[in-house]
């Protein structure tokens, strides 16, 4: 299914209709400006008419009330906008509560405040060194789609953090038993003893070594148990199902986890069902079990998609179905930038080589440290530019970024990533946006990125002005002009700088007196496609003439 949500962008007047499934009207002020906008109101007036899906919020229903859609319908809006819809010959329901939404035929109607809860909670009960990704996957997983997850631990409170285990497969390795490596430190935003277990509607239990001191305490039994006798669903992966067998609470039920857990799960009454697979899982009643481990920025969305019935391959350049890819964790632990340790062993599901891009729907890059030399992998560009030049959905997270930039599909676009990523963004021509918190996304068009912060430079400037990497800037008095429009001075004392420390230096607006003096050629040609990849024999080049002229430079700038 594809979505359209309405924002004037330049891609606006270009929009095919017939593409999309559906129509998403935002509220807030825009739709004051909107509902005079004639393009707008007949790509409105276009949706309904063919009975495509159309859900407004809040003040979009001053766009439907506008374009004369609302005649003879059921609708409810915020409150102030009751006058527009009973003008527009609605029946106005009341929003009661103010989240409350109604439905009529093709048409879906909603008044709700920012702040507005979900409807569903969900009660994730973690403890230290719980597998990563069997906790962040369903926390992450569970809030896109609308459902609320306290995660909570005993003897700890919201803002503590449950230090994570990753836990791989040995046979990568020649043993007989799983590997494991400290994961993330993983942030808990609820207190265990304040929590009133009535409230919730389902229970999480991750995997990992937690379990095994989890089930040995009565508070943490004692709540399963609640969950188990009250009939409200409980999720339990891997490991967790110790908490279960220890709670008395898969008794007479069918029961799967990982290979090793089926004796315990035996002795405590259960049906074992042997995995045939570690996706395999078994409901029974309102208990489900099973066993699969993930990572952040690759699993989260690959088991995430799947659950929505999507099918998902997961492939690498050189490889093929089976292979795997190791993963990187990369973690916030007090320093300027992250730390970094070893993650999962992911395991493709497909082959790279004879890959039919159009036989896909969608395209999701991942971040970590992959996208620095994935960027430079010209198989790799074509399959990005043939997916956005086919408008199908395009989603990028954190350092992925730098494979869109490296593909030249990022120019006149809106876009967001993790900060360090801001210059390969703004020189690949994007408008750089800053997310609100942390960790949110931009969409645009079909192009979906997440992860990031920014200040936007100057846009009246040329192109060749702005980005720095593009040709020589003006240089006079000791000056060079920055992409703000602001000068800088320069000593001509000789600056070296190898592998990503040309970063800096393209962040400084230095690299225009680089490229006219030292390696003028060179560099201009190897930034323009990566910046952060300027090999040692230019280096080394540069080096030798600046100890061959000295510091005097001026004649070289000239």
């Amino acid at each position: 299914m594809c979505c359209l949500i309405v924002a004037k962008n330049p891609c606006f007047f270009c929009l095919d209709a017939s593409n999309y499934d559906a129509l998403v009207i935002p509220g807030g002020r825009a739709p004051e400006y909107l509902a005079l906008d004639e393009t707008v109101i007949a790509l409105v007036k276009e949706f309904m008419h063919s009975k495509k899906p159309v859900a407004s919020i809040c003040h979009g229903q001053q766009i439907l009330a506008a374009a004369g859609v609302l005649k003879g319908r059921k609708c409810t809006a915020y409150p102030a906008v009751k006058l527009n819809v009973v003008l527009g010959g609605a029946t106005w329901l009341e929003p009661d509560p103010i989240d409350r939404c109604y439905t009529d035929e093709n048409l879906v109607t909603a008044s709700a405040m920012a702040n507005c809860k979900p409807q569903k909670k969900v009660l994730l009960l973690c403890g230290d060194f719980m597998e990563d990704y069997e906790a962040m996957v369903p926390f992450q997983a569970l809030q896109a789609y609308g459902i609320a997850v306290d995660a909570v631990c005993p003897g700890k409170k919201a803002g503590d953090c449950c230090r994570t285990a990753i836990q791989d497969s040995g046979a990568y390795h020649g043993y007989q038993t799983f590997t494991e490596k400290r994961g993330h430190n993983f942030s808990l935003n609820a207190n265990f003893d304040e929590v009133d277990f009535s409230k919730y509607d389902g229970l999480l239990l991750p995997g990992g070594r937690a379990p095994e001191y989890l089930a040995i305490n009565e508070s943490v039994l004692d709540c399963v148990r609640k969950f188990s006798d009250s009939g409200k669903p409980i999720g339990s992966i891997c490991h967790g199902q110790l908490i279960l067998a220890a709670a008395g609470s898969v008794k007479g039920r069918k029961c799967t986890a990982l290979h090793a857990l089926g004796p315990v799960l035996i002795d405590a009454g259960a049906h074992w069902i042997e995995p045939k697979t570690r996706m395999d899982c078994v409901a029974d009643g309102n208990i489900i079990t099973g066993d699969f481990m993930e990572d952040y920025e690759v699993t989260v969305p690959f088991q995430s998609l799947q659950a929505l019935g999507c099918h998902v391959d997961a492939v690498s350049p050189k490889k093929k179905a089976g292979d795997i890819c190791p993963t990187a964790v990369h973690d916030f632990e007090g320093d300027q930038t992250y730390s970094e340790k070893p993650g999962h062993n992911f395991i493709l599901t497909a082959s790279y080589e004879g890959l039919d891009a159009s036989s896909y729907d969608a395209l999701v890059i991942p971040g970590g440290r992959a996208p620095e030399y994935l960027a430079l992998d010209e198989t790799v560009i074509a399959l990005v530019k043939e997916f956005m030049q086919s408008r199908k959905p395009v989603a990028s997270i954190c350092h992925g970024q730098q494979i869109l930039a490296a593909a030249g599909v990022l120019k006149g676009r809106r876009c967001t990533a993790y900060p360090t990523v801001k210059l390969n963004v703004v020189l690949g021509g994007a408008t750089w946006l800053e997310p609100d918190p942390m960790l949110s996304w931009k969409a645009f068009g079909s192009l979906v990125e997440y992860f990031g912060i920014a200040v936007q430079w100057n846009s009246s400037k040329s192109s060749e002005q702005v980005t720095c990497m593009r040709g020589c800037g003006a240089v006079e008095n000791g000056e060079i002009e920055q992409p703000n429009g602001n000068y800088a001075s320069f000593s001509r004392k000789p600056v070296a700088s190898i592998c990503h420390g040309q970063q800096i230096l393209a962040a400084a607006g230095v690299l225009k007196v680089v490229s006219c003096c030292l390696v003028r050629k060179p560099v201009r040609r190897l930034t323009n496609t990566m910046l952060s990849h300027v090999p040692w024999i230019i280096i080394f080049n540069a080096i030798k003439l600046v100890l061959e002229i000295g510091t005097d430079l001026s004649s070289e700038v000239k």
